[in-house]
């Protein structure tokens, strides 16, 4: 059997404050969580909303690859309070998601002119969200209940998997994460708070 390599990192969408609970300004947020290239738009777009991303979108369960107007219907909704995980399979480019640590399954094949991938959320939200890149704490998924079939595939373009598997995790690990000027984040033992 081949090595196997995943990169994952999970968002833990806080509780909203309550100025914000039950507010019309909540009643159409949206928070995306996914993987992006480093061409995606900082500003503007939600992961998922054009070719450079893929997302999986809070209000409607759905994911989005290449337009914000056409999707699939994936998952269930989240919403504060939930733990929303996303990985990605270095031998097989496959991208999967968990919800509060249960595996949601597979969403996208990553394609290999998008690579390297960064972990990316994006908030139309009063929502904050929590990072947890597994340093600090322990995932609320169990990556070792991954279904084999997904570690042992390999992807079927010509680039070699070991030079995907290290510019993906690279990417992950080289992780910088730019707020808007409005709203820096603060640390919180590691984990980054928006």
């Amino acid at each position: 059997m081949t090595e196997s390599c995943v990169s994952y990192f999970e968002v833990h969408v806080a509780p909203l404050p309550t100025v914000y609970r039950d507010s019309e300004a909540e009643a159409d947020a949206c928070i995306a969580i996914g993987v992006a290239s480093s061409a995606f738009p900082l500003e503007g777009r939600q992961p998922g909303w054009d070719l450079t991303s893929y997302g999986y979108h809070s209000d409607d369960g759905r994911i989005f690859h290449g337009s914000g107007t056409r999707s699939q219907p994936f998952g269930p909704r989240y919403e504060p309070g939930d733990v929303v995980g996303c990985g990605v399979c270095l031998g097989s480019r496959q991208i999967f998601y968990t919800l509060n640590g249960r595996f949601l399954g597979v969403a996208f094949i990553a394609k290999p002119q998008h690579l390297p991938l960064h972990p990316v959320v994006g908030l139309d939200s009063h929502a904050c969200v929590h990072f947890n890149f597994g340093h600090q704490r322990p995932f609320a998924f169990d990556l070792c209940t991954l279904p084999v079939t997904m570690l042992r595939s390999r992807p079927k373009a010509t680039e070699p998997v070991s030079s995907f598997t290290s510019r993906v995790a690279h990417s992950f690990a080289q992780l910088q994460l730019r707020p808007s000027p409005a709203s820096p984040p603060s640390a919180d033992g590691g984990h980054f708070v928006w």
